[in-house]
């Protein structure tokens, strides 16, 4: 039965592999290994690899605003506006669910929390965190899902920036105890920063949260099948798996 949809999925990509050709607005961001711009402004990392697959999977299909940088508060306030069309590796938020659609999910993100080595801090609960940020609020990103979900279970945050730098000296000058976020993302910063030697990252993973491919609900209907189709043959073919591997990313836990 699967190997019959696959050769469905296949056939229906085919039927379109003759359409005109068409452009999806995107941008960029600094979360490697999802995302990053060298000095050259050349993208790399897990998206950029994902959308040019996504590129030779739909023949005609460009993505622009690749190399674009923008602050993921801003990849958020131009979907809504109508500039973006496409994002790659993001949470579900209300406010995203409400602008665009969830194609596929791609991959999973663990939240875990970064701490100055010279503390001997350390909570291995939600609870506990909630505890000692009463004294210290929790640093995250501004308009993230890390930052969501901290509030939602009522623990202090302080998301004045959403700059990864902007955080980092927060919490090295200690204007910040912890710093809640992506585990690969906050592995790669404290490891191209050569902050490793000054800050530890704690155990505990505080929550597992989806990451997914969005497409604006005011597209053509019929290009955001054709995109979830392709992504559907991509993860059946070993695309999206060998992507996965390649950026030691974790598949979709069972819920």
């Amino acid at each position: 039965m699967r190997c019959a949809s696959f050769v469905l999925l296949c056939l229906a990509l085919t039927s379109v592999a003759h359409a005109e050709n068409w452009t999806l607005r995107t941008a960029a961001r600094d979360t490697p290994p999802y995302y990053s711009l060298d000095a050259q402004h050349q993208a790399h990392g897990a998206c950029p690899e994902l959308l040019s697959a996504l590129e030779r999977k739909l023949p005609g299909l460009n993505v622009i605003g690749k190399e674009r940088p923008l602050s993921l508060a801003l990849h958020d306030v131009e979907l809504q506006q109508g500039s973006l069309d496409i994002l790659c590796g993001v949470g579900a938020t209300d406010a995203r669910r409400a602008a665009a659609d969830l194609l596929h999910p791609l991959w999973e993100s663990r939240h875990r929390l970064l701490v100055r080595k010279d503390d001997p801090g350390n909570v291995s609960s939600l609870e506990e965190l909630r505890t000692a940020a009463s004294a210290s609020p929790v640093l995250a990103r501004r308009m993230s899902t890390f930052a969501d979900k901290l509030k939602s279970q009522g623990i202090a945050v302080d998301d004045n920036s959403n700059e990864n730098e902007v955080m980092l000296r927060k919490l090295l000058a200690q204007r910040g105890r912890y710093l809640y976020g992506d585990e690969l993302l906050l592995q790669a910063l404290i490891r191209q920063d050569g902050l490793d030697r000054r800050l530890r990252m704690l155990p505990t993973v505080f929550h597992r949260q989806a990451l997914y491919f969005l497409a604006a609900k005011r597209l053509d209907a019929s290009k955001r099948q054709q995109l979830q189709t392709a992504l559907q043959t991509m993860e059946q073919d070993g695309t999206l798996p060998a992507i996965r591997k390649k950026y030691g990313l974790a598949g979709i836990s069972p819920q």
